[in-house]
């Protein structure tokens, strides 16, 4: 048997971890054109230009991997890099530290403006409770939006990214 626990808000809204700093953002109406876009209904937790955090548990005996899902757009990046911290609030030490850029690879020609979910790959979680501290390493035109976080044992590939409209 392997272990997969997804908090996943982007369609529902609903987050079940507890945070810190940050404020949850739905999306209704685009703002540029004021008109309903294709996120209407769609959320994720904004991080605040100082450091967040989210509390997340392995409740297992083994190591896991561990996904982070938020917003990226191409061929530009209207979202900032963000810088990672894992910390064991035990033990205080820090367990993996990694800067996230949300821009989009796109293997193709951009020739209109992608907004989509992107996952990443950040490393392997000990069992216990973790505070996954993030803070913003730029500004840019939009916070750094969190839609959802996975611990699995599946996975754990260092150069996966994910991106799809989830």
């Amino acid at each position: 048997d392997s272990y997969d626990a997804c908090s996943e808000w982007f369609q529902t809204g609903k987050i079940n971890l507890l945070y810190n700093n940050m404020k949850q953002y739905s999306w209704s109406v685009h703002p540029e054109i004021g008109e309903m876009d294709v996120f209407n209904g769609k959320h994720a937790l904004e991080v605040a230009p100082r450091a967040s955090w989210i509390k997340i548990s392995n409740p297992t005996t083994k190591l896991l991997n561990l996904y982070l899902y938020y917003m990226g757009t191409a061929p530009t990046a209207k979202y900032p890099k963000i810088n990672i911290t894992l910390i064991d609030p035990i033990n205080k030490t820090i367990e993996l530290e990694q800067q996230i850029d949300p821009l989009l690879v796109l293997h193709m020609r951009a020739a209109s403006e992608y907004h989509l979910v992107k996952g990443s790959y950040l490393g392997k979680v000990a069992p216990g409770e973790h505070f996954l501290f993030m803070k913003p390493a730029e500004e840019k035109e939009r916070p750094f939006r969190l839609t959802g976080i996975a611990l699995t044992e599946q996975g754990g590939h260092t150069d996966q990214n994910m991106e799809g409209l989830f």
